[in-house]
């Protein structure tokens, strides 16, 4: 297992709250969330889905309360045949049928979460309306139905976070929790520890990082890639020394070990 020293970042030192519990799958898609953050929420917000809705389709049916995922990706589209060609191509190249049935998965989970009142839209999500995106707020405003502190946030856009954190800062007051994938970590350090600082001043707090194990570690040994979560609960335990959670935390990529975190 890989060791990453973060002991010279103490405000990126979770203090998780006791509630702490997996969402999604066992690898990559899943994360550890604060369980009050779930109840608390009516609505999930998704940027960045792909064909991978094991966080949404769990997050909707945590429990008998009703809850919505308004789900955004220009990229997924279910029924094309780029899509279908694409998973036939992959049952080829590994020789297994896993990618069908991966497929199968998706395309059922899709159908129970359309039924259950969620909604998806085939955009992205950035700072502008330029290439067909549309901002955070204006997401926000498309959800018709909702309250302060009842929509919890995911964000897994592959680089394009970076551009919607103010909005996520001047909006803190509808979110309930969030949990947000960093890309080229290393080289946005120091607005990654601005960005967690602001969020603790508006109420929410770091419960968890997760060092996603399908990026490097870059030259000034930092992580490229990490997970965060964020939420209200309250009390909360002692600052943690040590990541990952056995009993949690799973490596993103079952193929290569963990990265170790210490504090």
């Amino acid at each position: 297992m890989n060791i990453i020293n973060l002991s010279s970042c103490k405000s990126l030192r979770p203090q998780p709250p006791k509630d702490l519990c997996r969402i999604g799958g066992s690898n990559d898609g899943g994360y550890v969330i604060s369980k009050s953050s779930v109840l608390a929420s009516r609505h999930i917000l998704s940027f960045g889905i792909s064909y991978d809705i094991n966080f949404e389709s769990k997050f909707v049916n945590f429990d008998s309360k009703l809850r919505i995922a308004h789900m955004y990706d220009a990229s997924t589209k279910p029924y094309s045949l780029e899509k279908i060609f694409s998973v036939m191509l992959n049952c080829l190249r590994y020789v297994s049928y896993r990618p069908v049935l991966d497929y199968l998965s998706f395309l059922r989970k899709w159908k129970s979460l359309l039924r259950q009142a969620s909604s998806f839209f085939g955009t992205n999500v950035s700072d502008s309306n330029k290439n067909s995106c549309i901002t955070l707020t204006q997401a926000l405003l498309a959800i018709s139905k909702k309250s302060e502190r009842d929509i919890f946030l995911k964000i897994d856009v592959e680089g394009d976070e970076i551009l919607i954190l103010p909005e996520i800062v001047d909006n803190i007051v509808f979110f309930s929790g969030i949990v947000l994938e960093f890309h080229r970590a290393s080289a946005i350090w120091n607005l990654i520890i601005t960005f967690v600082k602001s969020l603790k001043e508006g109420g929410l707090f770091l419960d968890h990082i997760h060092i996603n194990n399908y990026g490097n570690v870059s030259p000034n040994l930092l992580p490229n890639v990490i997970e965060l979560s964020f939420s209200r609960a309250t009390p909360r335990e002692n600052s943690l020394s040590r990541l990952p959670l056995k009993s949690l935390d799973d490596p993103n990529s079952p193929l290569r070990p963990d990265y170790e975190v210490v504090f």
